[in-house]
């Protein structure tokens, strides 16, 4: 014959704090990370820094060698400095890198030069390298290009400009990061928990009826 059997369920703030924890961190490990935005707009500040072509790669976050960088073609007549400070004026990191391409622009008619994959076994700032570097003397108008041998002042702007990109990839992944700790922090997770209206054993696994 057919018995019938009481179990009690539970909403979740009616389950014990260590249960509760439980719960929270199984919920995190199946989070979707939703950051198509973050790269829509990383690819918008970096079309107003004079980027073109522009090829986001990321991994993450707690591994090492975890990190964003990208690839593109960059050039200093399309850097538009008063708008990066307007898109992000509290932004004290990105209005920094902006005020040194800026420096080094300022010295020549023209700045031109990419960014290229070193590595493609990890995809942190370190593993992007730059060539095709072109510097347009501000006087004469004349392009140097690395074959024509860069004075010591040439090279200097040159690693400056590769060390200023690099800023930017770990400006990217911070982005990043941050929007992947907000996905996946307690409040976030709570929130998703309460609207579902998912009952609970007491042990904190799914009541499924």
């Amino acid at each position: 014959m057919p018995t019938t059997k009481e179990i009690t369920v539970y909403k979740f703030s009616e389950l014990s704090e260590s249960v509760k924890k439980k719960v929270l961190d199984k919920y995190r490990e199946h989070v979707e990370f939703f950051y198509d935005f973050v790269i829509d707009d990383a690819e918008a500040i970096l079309g107003m820094f004079g980027f073109s072509n522009v090829k986001i790669e990321f991994s993450g976050f707690w591994n090492q060698g975890d990190g964003a960088c990208f690839t593109g073609v960059f050039n200093s007549e399309d850097f538009k400095f008063e708008k990066v400070v307007e898109y992000a004026p509290q932004d004290k990191e990105i209005v920094r890198i902006a005020e040194g391409f800026k420096s080094v622009c300022s010295e020549y008619s023209s700045v031109k030069f990419s960014l290229y994959k070193i590595s493609h076994h990890y995809s942190h700032h370190n593993t992007i390298g730059i060539t095709d570097v072109d510097f347009c003397d501000l006087k004469t108008g004349i392009g140097i290009g690395i074959d024509d041998f860069f004075n010591d002042k040439q090279v200097k702007d040159w690693k400056y400009l590769q060390k200023l990109s690099q800023d930017l990839m770990q400006w990217v992944y911070k982005r990043l990061e941050e929007e992947y700790e907000y996905q996946t922090s307690d409040e976030q997770i709570l929130e998703q928990l309460n609207d579902g209206g998912q009952e609970y054993l007491e042990d904190g696994s799914a009541a499924r009826f």
